[in-house]
């Protein structure tokens, strides 16, 4: 991973990596893609030992290295704590509207509201082939 990423963004590695699948040898990989002063965000609940060299990954680089649960946010935003899931879920959709978000390629069915039983069969049977699935409400 770190020597596509490196090649694709001209040695310069990313300011931002966000680690969504929860491998364990993927926190390295992505300590070693992000560049000085960048992020690594391990949102997929990573679960097991990681062995990481902390000076030359984290300290040296300055990287700043954080765990990710949305249930640390409440549903809707109040006074005293303006970020919240809705706050979220409108923010990814205006990205989403806004073509700044791609979402194409992870979308594999297009179903109507009759058949999200058997979608859901399609995630939890067949993961590989389905991804992510649509549901056409018109």
């Amino acid at each position: 991973m770190e020597k596509a990423i490196l090649s694709i963004t001209g040695g310069e590695g990313v300011s931002t990596v966000v680690e969504a699948t929860g491998v364990p040898d993927l926190v390295t990989e992505s300590l070693k893609a992000v560049n000085r002063l960048g992020e690594v965000i391990l949102l997929g609940s990573t679960r097991g030992k990681v062995e990481i060299d902390v000076y030359k990954l984290i300290h040296r680089k300055a990287i700043s290295l954080m765990g990710a649960h949305e249930g640390r946010y409440p549903l809707f935003s109040t006074a005293g704590s303006p970020l919240s899931h809705d706050l979220f879920g409108h923010e990814v959709l205006k990205m989403i509207a806004g073509n700044k978000l791609k979402v194409e390629e992870f979308l594999t069915d297009i179903v109507p509201p009759a058949q999200v039983a058997d979608a859901y069969n399609l995630l939890l049977n067949n993961r590989d082939a389905h991804l992510g699935i649509l549901i056409d409400w018109e």
